[in-house]
């Protein structure tokens, strides 16, 4: 596993990146890079129609032109803040129900700094927990995109 910070823009990440962000089960989507996402892939609609409005969502994922957006629910509600349990866990689900399942000989992942920004978490323990998440992943490099 290899995990890069990359000062810029995530929307112009590599086009074979897979991107990661955190949603809440709501799907409200409303602030920070959620609503940025939302209104570059429709992700809130590709969601809803991939899975049942009153399905209990752990995580999902959506796709837009070939590009897959996973979307790791890491909170109930939109007002709501996760812990570093509920995003292990959702990290946990990305890494043994959907990165596990991939044949690619490299999978790489854009994300931004996933629940460090209105989510409030601290970068240095949640680049820890990717990292320990994903340490057996040799073909696995994570860009991480900062402003």
């Amino acid at each position: 596993m290899n995990l890069t910070e990359v000062q810029g823009d995530i929307f112009l990440a590599p086009y074979d990146s897979k991107f990661v962000q955190c949603i809440s089960a709501d799907y409200v989507m409303g602030k920070g890079i959620a609503t940025q996402f939302n209104e570059r892939f429709n992700t809130r609609q590709r969601i809803l129609e991939r899975y049942e409005p009153k399905e209990v969502f752990r995580n999902g994922y959506c796709i837009f032109d070939g590009l897959i957006t996973y979307c790791l629910v890491t909170k109930g509600k939109y007002y709501q803040k996760p812990t570093y349990k509920s995003l292990e866990e959702a990290l946990i689900y990305l890494r043994d129900n959907w990165l596990s399942q991939l044949t690619d000989n490299e999978i790489v992942i854009s994300s931004p700094k996933i629940g460090c920004g209105l989510d409030q978490l601290n970068w240095n323990k949640v680049k820890d927990l990717i990292i320990n998440t994903f340490a057996y992943m040799d073909n696995l490099i994570w860009y991480v995109y900062y402003l």
